[in-house]
């Protein structure tokens, strides 16, 4: 992973700040250790395809969108764009995967976290 600003870890964050939940809160929903959820927010780790499925459930979040922007999408397209503090994400996919997004676009915008210096 490319680190805390990896699409995937920016959403984890943004989607667990949206819904007011905090990462011990998520690590009890999954079974796994506070830790691994730190990692995972941080963009040091990524989820497996399972947790990345189980993580929209508890963030609820539109089911494909954690999948997609970890790269577990076939036939998809992720498209990121900066100005500056906003993050736009369009993700646009074709999966053959049931219940997930087919042939949909769906757009995520959310302002970048910054660190306190």
């Amino acid at each position: 992973m490319s680190g805390f600003s990896h699409p995937g870890a920016v959403r984890l964050r943004s989607a667990a700040a949206g819904i007011g939940r905090k990462q011990t809160e998520i690590a009890d929903a999954l079974n796994v250790s506070p830790k691994s959820i730190g990692q995972w927010f941080r963009g040091e780790k990524e989820p497996s395809r399972t947790r990345l499925q189980e993580l929209e459930q508890v963030l609820e979040l539109v089911p494909g969108e954690l999948l997609a922007l970890f790269g577990y999408l076939p036939d998809g397209e992720l498209t990121i764009e900066r100005d500056g503090d906003q993050l736009r994400i369009v993700v646009t996919v074709g999966s053959t995967i049931p219940g997930y997004l087919n042939d949909t676009e769906s757009l995520f915008d959310f302002e970048l976290a910054t660190a306190a210096a």
